[in-house]
């Protein structure tokens, strides 16, 4: 038993000195931990407003760049004749696809879930880019 005892003693001074040693280190890290923790609590309480902004700045320039490429009147829904079957008014076709998004974006904002609102908020930004592509007409 006295060797066991005397190997405990040695295990104890040695832990004894390493936390010692590494007591600085153990301090320095704890307050990196601290200071990441604090970053990531201020990432996640304005997740909602970094998942938004870059959403609603692409609707709004996809909208400028379709009120410059679109015609006066934009046709929607085109039937298998080569005619639309409904047509609208380019500012109506560039604000409408801007608007369901923001409704998506504000919905976002006061659920309690994000990505399943948001992701439609990003599959709402296709809106444009298929009235812009359906009406290409040939010059």
């Amino acid at each position: 038993m006295k060797f066991l005892e005397t190997v405990t003693d040695k295990i104890n001074i040695a832990v004894a000195w390493l936390r010692k040693i590494f007591s600085p280190v153990g301090e320095v890290l704890s307050q990196t931990v601290n200071v990441l923790m604090i970053i990531w609590g201020f990432l996640v309480k304005l997740r909602k407003i970094f998942l938004a902004v870059p959403v609603a700045l692409v609707a709004l320039w996809l909208s400028k760049v379709n009120m410059e490429r679109l015609p006066e009147t934009v046709g929607l829904n085109l039937q298998s004749d080569g005619t639309f079957a409904l047509m609208m008014s380019r500012e109506w076709a560039c604000t409408l696809p801007v608007l369901i998004t923001l409704v998506c974006l504000v919905l976002m904002l006061i659920s309690k879930r994000v990505l399943t609102p948001w992701v439609v908020s990003v599959i709402t930004l296709i809106l444009p880019i298929f009235i812009w592509v359906i009406n290409i007409f040939p010059a």
